[in-house]
């Protein structure tokens, strides 16, 4: 039987001009009047062509990176892969503390390295990526363990889930009935640009995708819900959804009750751990189909936007009755 939205999630089935060289004419030229004088500049003009040619262009600005001293404590080591869970101090200037899974681009940097080891390292974040490295045992510090997530609990039914858009208006995911959605959850102040600004780089990129497919009907949406709504208002999330150029008759950023947000979310298997401003999260991005029934869960980061065309194009091959009320439905 399918799962009907928005009850438990089910575990993921799939994821899816001149002469050549420029010199022969400068030296024709020449020629005519001081042929001896271009056969002793010749080398000379060779080497300051090769020279020319041989200098590297600059780095791409999304190629420079950032640099951040940091400092924390390893709360999960994966036997394999090159990820590691740091539960870290703040880092001044760019994020408080927090515990999240940071990318080692050398692996044999956690060779030596256990649960618990207190560590320094090195932060670098481009303006899509992050890596650490320089991963150096530090004397511990008191740090407490990471406490277990809490278990999923049961879900309001889809008439009580009650929103606020970015533009202020109330919205419930009944209105969204008849229409294949993807879901995500975000918050704006995510700092690691591979993580929620991932997931919202990957709507930007699907959204046009799907826009300009004219053989498929227009009952899409995609939503992006804060998981952090004391902060994510709705200027500041209509602010966001401009930085990535949105548009609301496809896309919409949501926000409401806090108790709300993470009863719907860890429906889907996402887990929230709080601490003041603090947001430890893992991540889903859901596809439902227009009956309301989830059709995959992605509970990844990273490079999405070929798949979540994919699985959205599948979703809109649903059949509803025409004649149905819930196929009429509009944003407010």
């Amino acid at each position: 039987m399918p799962q009907r939205l928005p009850l438990a999630a089910p575990p993921v089935r799939k994821l899816p001009g001149s002469r050549r060289g420029g010199l022969p004419r400068l030296t024709s030229v020449l020629a005519r009047r001081h042929r001896a004088t271009v056969w002793l500049l010749l080398p000379l003009l060779l080497a300051a062509a090769a020279c020319q040619r041989h200098t590297p262009s600059p780095a791409s600005p999304a190629a420079l990176s950032v640099e951040y001293s940091a400092r924390g404590v390893i709360r999960e080591l994966p036997a394999t892969g090159a990820r590691v869970v740091v539960e870290h101090d703040e880092i001044p200037g760019y994020m408080p503390k927090m515990t999240m899974p940071l990318e080692v681009r050398d692996s044999r940097e956690l060779r030596e390295l256990r649960v618990g080891d207190t560590i320094t390292f090195q932060l670098a974040v481009t303006a899509d990526s992050h890596w650490i490295h320089t991963l150096r045992k530090a004397a511990p510090a008191p740090i407490p363990a990471l406490s277990a997530a809490a278990p999923a609990v049961a879900v309001p039914t889809q008439t009580e889930l009650t929103f606020t858009n970015e533009l202020g208006r109330a919205v419930t995911l009944e209105q969204f009935r008849g229409k294949a959605l993807a879901i995500t959850f975000i918050f704006t102040r995510c700092p690691i640009p591979d993580y929620c600004p991932r997931l919202s780089q990957n709507f930007a990129a699907a959204l046009p995708q799907l826009a300009a497919d004219r053989t498929l009907p227009t009952n899409w949406h995609f939503l992006s819900i804060t998981i952090d709504p004391e902060f994510d208002t709705p200027a500041v999330l209509r602010a966001y959804g401009q930085r990535h150029h949105y548009d609301p008759a496809h896309w919409s950023f949501l926000t409401g009750a806090r108790e709300q947000i993470s009863d719907f979310a860890a429906s889907f298997g996402l887990t929230l751990q709080r601490n003041g401003a603090q947001i430890d999260h893992n991540f889903r991005t859901v596809i439902v189909d227009p009956a309301g029934d989830v059709q995959m869960i992605f509970p990844i980061s990273g490079n999405l936007t070929s798949a979540l065309v994919t699985e959205m194009r599948k979703a809109l091959q649903f059949k509803s009755n025409p004649d149905s009320p819930a196929t009429q439905t509009t944003l407010p």
